[in-house]
C-alpha cells in the first residue's frame, strides 16, 4: 500500500478553503469551495506579515469540474513561501472573465508554517 496522502486545511468545514496537498515530495496549494466559470483565471493573494501587506498574483489552472484553481504544484519554490509561512491572515481575489465576482475571501493563516513543513516532509 502507499503512504497515505498528507493534506491541510485552512479552518474545517470552511468554505471556500485553501488546501494543500503533498504530490511527489512537494506542496500543492489549490483554493476550492468556489464555484469557477473559466480556466486558466487570474488569483491575486495579499498576505498580512508583521503589518504589512504583501502582493502576489498568478495564472492558475482550474480542473475539469471547475471547483479547485490549483495556485502551485510546488510552495517551497514560490516567491510567497516565506510571507505564506509567516502571516496571520491573506486574502484571496478571483478574476475569473467568465464570472462577474470581486469578492475578497480572507482566511487565517496560524499554523501555517507547521502545515507547510507537515505536506512536503517524505
Amino acid at each position: 500500500f502507499e503512504e497515505p496522502t498528507k493534506i491541510a486545511y485552512t479552518e474545517d468545514g470552511q468554505r471556500p478553503f485553501l488546501k494543500m496537498e503533498q504530490y511527489e515530495s512537494a506542496g500543492v496549494l489549490m483554493m476550492g469551495g468556489v464555484d469557477f466559470c473559466d480556466s486558466p483565471i487570474f488569483i491575486e493573494m495579499s498576505f498580512q506579515v508583521n503589518g504589512a501587506n504583501k502582493k502576489y498574483g498568478r495564472v492558475c489552472v482550474v480542473n475539469d469540474d471547475l471547483t479547485r484553481a490549483f495556485i502551485t504544484w510546488d510552495i517551497k519554490n514560490e516567491d510567497f513561501y516565506s510571507d505564506f509561512k509567516n502571516s496571520t491572515s491573506v486574502k484571496v481575489r478571483i478574476t475569473d472573465t467568465g464570472c462577474e465576482d470581486d469578492t475578497i475571501y480572507t482566511f487565517k493563516m496560524s499554523g501555517s508554517t507547521s502545515a507547510v513543513n507537515y505536506v512536503t516532509t517524505p
